[in-house]
């Protein structure tokens, strides 16, 4: 399903053209904080020098530094890409959020900061 854009210059206005264009929590919606809509939807580890040829090593040395530093030991290797991507290792994760304050963050970062 296709939303419609629209122009808001708050965070109330997000929340308004969001409340009318999708009902939660029957209607599911994942965002992505994207600042411009221009960029593709690429994971990390596709981005720059890195391929998926490389994510075995980085998972192993992810796991060798990190294992010690850690409070729990993630049990898959799915768990082990996701703590990577939260700490910002290339993974061919893309980060979602059913929050839309969340992807708002992350879409306007460059303009707060």
């Amino acid at each position: 399903m296709k939303y419609a854009d629209a122009t808001v210059n708050s965070v109330g206005d997000v929340l308004r053209e969001l409340k009318a264009q999708y009902d939660p929590p029957k209607d599911v919606v994942w965002f992505r904080g994207h600042e411009l809509d221009s960029w593709p939807l690429t994971p990390s580890l596709y981005r720059g020098a890195y391929k998926l040829e490389h994510e075995s090593a980085l998972l192993t040395r992810f796991r060798q530094n990190a294992l010690p530093l850690l409070p729990f030991r993630p049990s898959t290797s799915w768990e082990w890409l996701f703590l990577m991507r939260h700490h910002g290792c290339p993974t061919r994760l893309l980060d979602w959020t059913e929050s839309p304050l969340v992807a708002l963050y992350f879409a306007s970062q460059s303009n707060i900061l």
